[in-house]
């Protein structure tokens, strides 16, 4: 990019994007191209997709052409490293704290994110993450005195408490060349009331213990002076350094000596030389676990982890234990959520067809759909309404129908393997004491045996779950679940037609599901596997279901103890 810069500014009169476009380099005209997108698109483009579009989790779709920010891809190249940790964590802190600023704009762009960042830059306050290092139990937070405002612990260390490093030697580290005539406003160095109070903060984080370290010598063989405010001195002999702030008993400073081996010391001299050049990457599965202390599996959970084809482990652990940013839309997720919001309000409000018709449209209208995008699913939620609500009416209305049955103010638990979930729908038979269970599915259908094709086992396994949550629930633990249905509510492009695909419980496909939720959740929680080539492999649409049944015997044939 310097190179690009350079060129630039030696042809006067052109814009860095005009040289870009312009260039013979077919990788920085395709660059160009990108950014030229990015443009057009950041006007009307809601912030949250504007954000996938430059870090490259969707991309850009044009008529003639589609662009993909290669961000992810080069800073995140390998998930099981600190620095991707740290790159997803900062991009989820930095989402979290965007909705919670521009809550009350009504899908805000690219100018109110802009207006965000430059209020807290303004206020100069920083967007700060709380990350599973710090808070784990044994962690050891490393920061500088500034990012400890506002915060206490028990203990508190502070380094360097010498005079160089807190006091009046600090001095005048501003490079900046200036004009003769601007030479007046140059800032010289912090004043000694700044540095007074920076260490009074640094001092009071401490709860109970506060221990200040200073190095007897520095690698030149030089004593750092002491810390004036501490007022600190030495003995007559020279020998002894006392401090009038500690007890009567005993003011003398404590000293330790080290005698090092040579090879540790040679260590710690190059460690020194670079340290200001090295970032290394480290274990972080330990440090994850806090994250997933309180963690509960849901049917997704388990159907995406085992899901070679289109999820599976890889991409489990990059999306649920990193939190790894995804995308906040696509027209099918978006296409999905309307209808089941309309599906929710048909029975919660008894919508007739035409009123369910419009709401599906008013919600589409108002949601952060791409202009692009909104055509096409209004006309598909239309079609796909009018079949649906005609097949499935009675099914939405029933008299003893529960939409969006949630269970995460349940404290669920199988075996004690904490379970939570959502149910689309339930039918209730009070007079014979039975539920039915409704999933609804936007995908296309398949007509196939449940134990014939990945997606349909994926399917199997998650009506199995909920019939798991439903007689784990004090609400309708006294029903029997004998019955579920996935119901594909957009018409098949053969026939035109929905469908209600029916599954039947049964006892053994219930054990072989409880046997599967146990070793998953053990891997989950242990992160074995990330760490084990045969399991943490990434989705490869070309798998079949043979391939998915060979996977699922690997994860239980390694299920580690918890």
């Amino acid at each position: 990019m310097v190179n690009v810069i350079t060129a630039v500014q030696k042809e006067r009169g052109k814009s860095a994007l005009e040289y870009l476009l312009n260039s013979k380099d077919e990788k920085l005209k395709e660059l160009g191209e990108f950014f030229a997108a990015l443009v057009r698109v950041s006007f009307n483009t809601p912030i949250e997709i504007f954000i996938d579009y430059l870090i490259g989790s969707s991309e850009i779709k044009e008529k003639d052409k589609t662009h993909r920010s290669n961000f992810l891809n080069y800073y995140a190249k390998n998930d099981q490293t600190y620095a991707s940790f740290t790159l997803y964590e900062n991009l989820n802190v930095l989402r979290e704290a965007m909705r919670a600023h521009l809550k009350n704009i009504d899908s805000p762009k690219l100018k109110d994110f802009l207006d965000f960042v430059s209020d807290y830059t303004e206020a100069k306050e920083a967007i700060i993450s709380t990350s599973p290092y710090q808070d784990a139990a044994d962690a050891v937070q490393i920061m500088t005195a500034h990012k400890s405002k506002g915060l206490e612990f028990e203990y508190v260390f502070i380094i360097a408490t010498d005079d160089r490093s807190w006091g009046n030697a600090k001095g005048n580290n501003n490079l900046l060349f200036l004009p003769a005539n601007l030479a007046e406003i140059r800032h010289t160095g912090i004043e000694e009331d700044e540095c007074l109070r920076l260490f009074f903060v640094a001092i009071t984080r401490a709860k109970k213990h506060l221990i200040l370290t200073n190095s007897i010598k520095d690698f030149s063989g030089k004593k750092p002076a002491r810390l004036e405010y501490l007022s600190e001195y030495e003995d007559e002999k020279g020998e002894e350094i006392i401090s009038p702030f500690l007890p009567k008993v005993s003011r003398l400073v404590e000293k330790h000596y080290a005698m090092l081996p040579e090879d540790a010391k040679l260590s710690n001299l190059k460690n020194s030389w670079v340290i200001s050049y090295n970032n290394p990457d480290s274990e972080i599965n330990d440090l994850l676990k806090k994250r997933l202390e309180n963690y509960r599996l849901t049917a997704t959970d388990l159907t995406n982890f085992i899901d070679i084809s289109y999820g599976g482990p890889q991409e489990f652990y990059k999306q649920r234990v990193l939190r790894a940013p995804d995308e906040s839309y696509s027209e099918t997720l978006s296409f999905g959520n309307l209808i089941h919001a309309t599906f929710e309000a048909t029975t919660n409000e008894n919508l007739s067809k035409a009123d369910a018709i419009k709401l599906f449209k008013e919600k589409a209208i108002s949601a952060a759909i791409p202009q692009e995008d909104l055509e096409n699913i209004l006309e598909r939620g239309e079609q796909s309404l009018s079949k649906s609500l005609d097949q499935f009416d009675k099914i939405l209305k029933n008299s003893g129908a529960r939409a969006e049955v949630n269970f995460s103010s349940e404290h669920l638990s199988l075996n004690n393997i904490p379970l939570t979930g959502k149910i689309d729908h339930i039918n209730i038979d009070e007079t014979n004491k039975t539920i039915e269970v409704y999933d609804f599915k936007t995908s296309g259908f398949k007509e196939k045996n449940w134990n014939t094709h990945p997606t349909l086992y994926k399917y199997r396994l998650q009506l199995g779950f909920y019939k798991l949550l439903l007689n784990l629930s004090p609400t309708y633990s006294k029903y029997k679940v004998e019955k579920a249905h996935i119901l594909f509510v957009v018409p098949d492009s053969i026939d035109a037609k929905v469908h209600d695909k029916v599954y039947e419980y049964n006892a053994k496909d219930e054990e072989e599901l409880k046997t599967l939720i146990k070793s998953v959740y053990a891997h989950i929680k242990t992160l074995d596997f990330v760490n084990n080539k045969e399991l943490f492999i990434s989705h490869d649409t070309n798998k079949k279901f043979p391939d998915v049944k060979e996977f699922i015997k690997l994860v239980l044939d390694t299920t580690p103890n918890l």
